[in-house]
């Protein structure tokens, strides 16, 4: 179908009959809850938190110049997903594309491995946000134990959203969108402001190796190993994922054809310059590298602002906000892939 036939002439419930469905789900969603879906995927908070202590640890503060890169390519995976969408906008989306673009079989599994793949982004978002946020936030014991008890309970909150309100998990997630782009904003902020008023910047951690040996740098690597720059790739990679998510919630969009692609390769833009920005702050206020543990350093850079002095209500004011985005990673989306399998 071309994006001719996708016309405002053409009605939502007569795109679906040509696919060989009838509407079944309500039609809710709109440009900013769409595009919500697909930034709160990606959660650069969360792939930040996670993979930044360890690429410093990997190819240091220069690892970050990596981000700009992976931006790129991903801008192009969106536009190629933004432009199937438009065609196709069918919840299910990569087994719906997948099944029409090859045939029925590579559908099904392809729609599979992306099943799995929710499956453990959930799960693993959810561990973390109860071993690292919520502790904070509730003042309970880091146990492994409470950590996978934690889990569990917001595995089914999560799922009691989906199950009886489509529209008020987005209405959760669009207000934790919300709060990610304004938590990571401001303390991008306090970390440039509150670390140049007390002259704990450096701007040469921008280039720097920190604990990285120079030599062999930018080396590819071999076929068992990695070079440290080619490492840190995976900053990137690990969080500019998902945004193909507003392709899946499709059926449930409001002129779907032209908002779901806006949404995916938007959220990707917006999320690439926001955290890259924000990587930058983290660097040039990263302190000593060379004597500071780099897991330590991002554990205290980002879970407790205080190691730049800032004040208690400054980080009881995020922490809430981080607790919220971790959170935002519902499972619409897999729920919407399961019952198209």
């Amino acid at each position: 179908m071309s994006l001719a036939e996708n016309s405002q002439n053409v009605s939502e419930d007569q795109i679906l009959q040509r696919f060989g469905y009838r509407q079944e789900y309500k039609r809710e969603l709109r440009r900013f809850a769409s595009f919500a879906v697909g930034f709160s995927f990606i959660s650069i908070t969360t792939g930040i938190f996670t993979t930044y202590g360890a690429v410093l640890n990997w190819g240091g503060p220069l690892g970050i110049w990596t981000w700009p890169i992976v931006i790129v390519g991903q801008l192009l995976v969106a536009l190629i997903f933004a432009a199937l969408a438009s065609r196709m906008p069918l919840a299910g989306y990569s087994y719906q594309w997948m099944s029409r673009l090859a045939n029925p079989k590579i559908g099904w599994l392809i729609g599979w491995v992306s099943f799995i793949f929710l499956i453990v982004d959930v799960v693993a978002v959810d561990y973390a946000v109860a071993a690292t946020v919520l502790p904070s936030l509730f003042n309970y014991a880091e146990t492994n134990q409470n950590a996978w008890l934690v889990t569990g309970i917001v595995i089914i909150i999560q799922m009691m959203l989906i199950i009886f309100s489509t529209l008020w998990s987005t209405r959760i997630n669009s207000a934790a969108v919300g709060t990610e782009i304004i938590g990571i904003v401001g303390l991008t902020l306090l970390l440039v402001i509150v670390g140049a008023a007390r002259s704990l910047l450096n701007v040469n951690h921008l280039f720097s190796t920190g604990v990285v040996p120079s030599a062999g740098y930018f080396n590819l690597g071999t076929l068992t190993s990695t070079g440290p720059f080619m490492l840190s790739f995976l900053l990137g990679a690990f969080t500019i994922v998902g945004f193909e998510a507003a392709a899946n919630l499709a059926e449930e969009t409001k002129e779907a054809h032209s908002v779901v692609p806006f949404a995916m390769w938007s959220s990707v833009v917006l999320s690439g310059v926001v955290g890259f920005a924000f990587l930058i702050a983290l660097n040039l206020a990263s302190g000593d590298i060379k004597l500071t543990r780099p897991v330590l350093l991002i554990t205290c850079l980002v879970r407790q602002p205080c190691c730049l002095r800032l004040s208690i209500w400054r980080q009881s004011s995020f922490t809430p906000a981080h607790a919220i985005n971790f959170l935002q990673h519902g499972g619409s989306a897999s729920a919407r892939l399961r019952y198209q399998l």
